[in-house]
């Protein structure tokens, strides 16, 4: 039974902070030694000694200030490892789980750890080295060369079960269902691959599956894949087909060779179908694919299945396939390879040149990355090893373990040394950035880390302060914004006043500092904040400073246009402004305009109206109708403000704009006398437009403005009916009329007078005549002006008067279109009928009177024979019905007699 050893220490690790950092050997007392010069623009790593120390910060410093990037990895030495691992035995290989850590030495002990390296168990496994470790989650096994394979449950390490091969066995791995059918496959010096399980005797049966291809190096399993490595290389090998997949030779270019059963195969898996070997200076990706499966294959993960019945004739076909991606040659023979990040290769070995001889003792070993799809080497750190020069290249492993989200740590293991590697944290970064005066960089790297918003801005204060001593101002805005711009975001989040008051005086405080010592631009000027609003004095200061110099108005006009009113003391600004306009110097219009935006920015409207019509500008309209309530104050020079927008220097030609000319361009201008209107009375804005200043005819504008009043008002409108008359006649005469009938408060008499007055009028007069009753004066301008008989007829007949159909007739009897009208209106006629008939003169020439007479008495005629028929229908229905009441009368009734 294999003996086990107590080992009750726990692990301590210590951090190297630098990258480059050497580990004394207290003991010995020795000096750091390099293992030879850097090739490359990454730190060395010097590692080496017994117990570890780091060295100071001075030392780290003064050996990477010429870094401009952090490197990639940090070190750390576990230094509380059970005794055993490196003074009484060392590492001959190892094996890193989710959960537990296994290293096996050359004396043949298992030290078993968790993965915090705290210890399990230590078993006597084997008299000679391990060369292998499998395990799963209830397994293990390890083989060595003294030709035994060790296997043991996790929950029973007194239950050890030893099979002995005879020959050194290199490589082992167990059956997923190892638990149920004992079977594993081994291989070694013998050169075979030998699947061993048990029999229905529960007998050990072994049975060879490869043989005769050198010894063999390593046996690997993924999935229901098994690869092994020999002479002829790495040969794939499905299970459920038992066929061989793929063969990928082994390939050397070094003149002298290069034996690959000396050198240790490296494999990883990064992914669950990715495999990566590394072998000598070879590096292979390969992928494993799943075939889907036909009905009749038979589909298993159990090694066993790879022996088959004799009988059996059918062999069901490979349900994986595996194929090589990449591969490349580097410069180094490796001890070791893993995954790392952003699809890089992380590994462990020896420079290995073709025309150098190869070295497997006493080289100090290189830790390099490579890009996975190019093979380019990206970094390269040397790393000096407690007594490296002892060591050869199989005496090194390299290991990477990952548990769940946190970042994956990879260890370095040697014979005699044991360090763990991480990659550098935004944390490590943060600190190295600090430690070499890379102050942004460190800034911009704190809003990740656990740094308080304070901490994160005084870093940027001291780094603005060290530009600025260093006079790199070019961009200093930018800056600034940068180092201060986050804080909007941190004070709304946490709701801290404090922090927004102790943020605001700190950017107050950069920005006079460049003020106070005229280190002012435009890029400064450009990043002032909006937003945490600083002290308005601070604005006042750059407005005046480019208000008054002589090349600056563009960009204070850029600023006030930037800047809401509320940033800077609008009364100052407004002050000086209005002091530059008195002086009325070439510059004035500019500081007038200037005024008035800050007027109309603080809503100082009134103030700004005086200065807006100054410079004629037509917005005052709009401004006014949407402040309705400073009109008032600007009646006496309303109708300056309403001609604005006639843009000739001659205001005289006002009066020959057409109606459709004056609404056009007066649009706005109406607009704003009917919101007049509401706040001064009518008959004053028609004072002011009699009483203009420059004596102007202004009746059509006059006109449109009345008409744009609010008709359902009739209040407003009906004392200005009379002048609304004179206007419609003067300047609009087709709306008269309408007019005229539509309204009621106008003297109908002075319309009369004004119609008659004004010529072609005659629809107006006859309206207007007939409204007062004089309708044979009315009538006789239809006559005698219009000559319209069908109007004449349609007069008479719409007044129903039979004294006016008489004047018509009598009226009308010389004119032939009359008398045919009146001739082809019997009906409406009646009796006078006849009169007209009899009073046409013979000598009166009457289109179609023979016609007009004989339609007429044929309508008559035709009338009477349908008034005769229509009183015989009536007779007849009479004569019946009358039959009928007789006939009833006739009949006798019953009556029922009293008893």
């Amino acid at each position: 039974m294999p003996q086990s050893e107590e080992d009750a220490s726990v692990h301590e690790t210590v951090t190297i902070n630098d990258p480059v950092t050497t580990l004394k050997n207290d003991s010995e007392g020795d000096q750091p030694q390099n293992g030879g010069p850097d090739t490359t623009d990454h730190p060395q790593n010097a590692l080496e000694g017994g117990e570890s120390r780091s060295t100071s910060d001075e030392e780290s410093q003064s050996d990477s200030d010429t870094e401009d990037e952090p490197p990639t990895v940090k070190y750390s030495r576990i230094s509380k490892l059970p005794q055993s691992f490196f003074q009484r035995d060392s590492i001959s290989c190892c094996k890193f789980s989710e959960s537990r850590f296994l290293f096996g030495t050359h004396s043949g002990l298992l030290h078993l750890t968790h993965s915090d390296f705290s210890p399990i168990k230590t078993l006597k496994c084997h008299r000679s080295s391990i060369m292998s470790i499998y395990c799963n989650t209830e397994y293990f096994a390890t083989a060595s060369m003294d030709g035994t394979v060790i296997i043991g449950a996790f929950d029973d390490f007194n239950n050890l079960t030893a099979f002995d091969f005879k020959r050194p066995v290199h490589a082992v791995v167990l059956d997923d269902d190892y638990k149920t059918n004992k079977t594993f496959l081994s291989g070694g010096m013998a050169g075979e691959i030998v699947l061993s399980q048990r029999n229905w005797l529960g007998n050990r049966m072994d049975r060879v599956i490869s043989k005769g291809n050198g010894i063999v190096s390593g046996i690997h399993k993924l999935g229901t894949v098994i690869f092994w490595m020999n002479d002829l290389g790495v040969t794939f090998f499905d299970i459920n087909s038992k066929s061989e997949l793929l063969n990928v030779p082994f390939e050397s270019e070094n003149q002298n060779g290069i034996r690959p059963d000396l050198l240790k195969p490296q494999v990883h898996f990064p992914e669950v179908d990715r495999i990566i070997i590394g072998w000598a200076d070879n590096v292979w990706l390969f992928k494993v694919s799943l075939i889907l499966p036909t009905a009749k294959n038979d589909i298993t993960n159990n090694l066993g299945s790879i022996i088959s019945s004799a009988t059996s004739s059918l062999r069901p076909l490979p349900d994986k396939k595996v194929e090589l991606e990449r591969h490349f040659r580097i410069p180094l023979l490796l001890a070791g390879i893993v995954s790392f990040k952003d699809d890089q290769l992380l590994c462990l070995g020896f420079d290995y040149t073709t025309d150098l001889e190869m070295k497997f003792k006493g080289e100090t070993p290189h830790l390099k990355t490579f890009d996975t799809m190019t093979g380019e080497e990206m970094n390269d750190e040397e790393v000096v090893i407690k007594n490296y020069e002892k060591l050869s290249i199989n005496d090194y492993h390299l290991g990477k373990y990952i548990h769940g989200t946190s970042m994956p740590k990879y260890f370095l293991i040697s014979a005699t040394d044991f360090i763990m590697i991480e990659e550098f944290s935004l944390y490590d970064h943060y600190k190295w950035f600090l430690n070499h005066n890379m102050i942004l960089k460190a800034w911009d790297l704190a809003q990740y880390l656990d740094i308080s918003y304070e901490e994160r801005l005084e870093l940027g204060i001291s780094y603005l302060n060290a530009e600025i001593e260093a006079g790199s101002i070019d961009d200093v805005g930018t800056k600034i914004s940068k180092i201060f711009g986050p804080c909007k975001e941190e004070v709304i989040m946490n709701n801290n006043s404090d922090l927004h008051h102790y943020v605001v005086r700190q950017w107050q405080g950069v920005i006079l500092k460049l003020i106070n010592e005229r280190h002012v631009n435009d890029n400064l000027i450009d990043n002032i904040p909006i937003e945490p609003r600083l002290d308005k004095s601070l604005y006042d200061t750059i407005l005046l400073r480019y208000l008054y110099e002589s090349d600056g108005k563009d960009k204070f006009t850029a600023l006030l246009s930037k800047w809401d009113v509320s940033l800077y003391s609008e009364e100052i600004i407004q002050g000086h402004l209005e002091t530059l306009v008195r002086k009325k110097d070439s510059n004035c219009a500019f500081y007038r305009e200037r005024l008035i935006y800050t007027y109309l920015q603080s809503e100082k409207y009134s103030k700004a109206v005086p200065h807006m019509l100054e410079i004629k500008d037509k917005n005052v309209i709009h401004l006014l109708i949407n402040n309705e309530q400073l009109i008032p104050q600007f009646t006496d020079i309303l109708i300056n403000i309403v001609l604005l927008p006639f843009d000739s220097p001659d205001l005289n030609g006002i009066s020959d704009l057409s109606k459709t000319e004056t609404k056009q361009i007066f649009k706005s201008s109406i607009r704003l006398l009917v919101v007049a209107s509401r706040h001064i009375s009518v008959s004053r804005i028609i004072t002011l437009f009699e009483q203009n200043e420059a004596n102007l005819d202004l009746n059509l504008l006059l006109l449109c403005f009345l008409e744009q009043l609010p008709t359902n008002e009739q209040t407003i409108t009906e004392q200005f009916e009379d002048k609304m008359v004179i206007l419609y006649s003067k300047y609009d005469s087709t709306k008269l009329l309408r007019f005229l009938k539509d309204k009621t408060s106008y003297n109908v008499e002075k319309a009369i007078d004004i119609c008659t007055a004004q010529s072609g009028l005659y629809n107006e007069l006859i309206y207007l005549w007939g409204k007062i009753g004089e309708t044979k004066k009315a009538l006789s301008i239809i006559v005698d002006e219009l000559d319209d008989a069908v109007l004449a007829v349609d007069f008479v007949k719409s007044w129903g008067d039979v004294e006016l159909w008489d004047f018509l007739i009598g009226y009308t009897m010389n004119k032939p279109n009359f008398v045919e009208l009146l001739l082809q209106n019997y009906n409406a006629l009646g009796d006078k009928y006849i009169s007209v008939v009899q009073g046409v003169d013979d000598d009166l020439n009457i289109n179609g009177l023979h016609r007009i007479l004989s339609e007429t008495l044929n309508e008559n005629s035709l009338s009477l024979r349908v008034k005769k028929n229509i009183f015989q229908i009536v007779d007849d229905e009479t004569n019946l019905y009358a039959k009928e009441l007789l006939t009833i009368r006739d009949q006798g009734k019953v009556f029922e007699g009293n008893a």
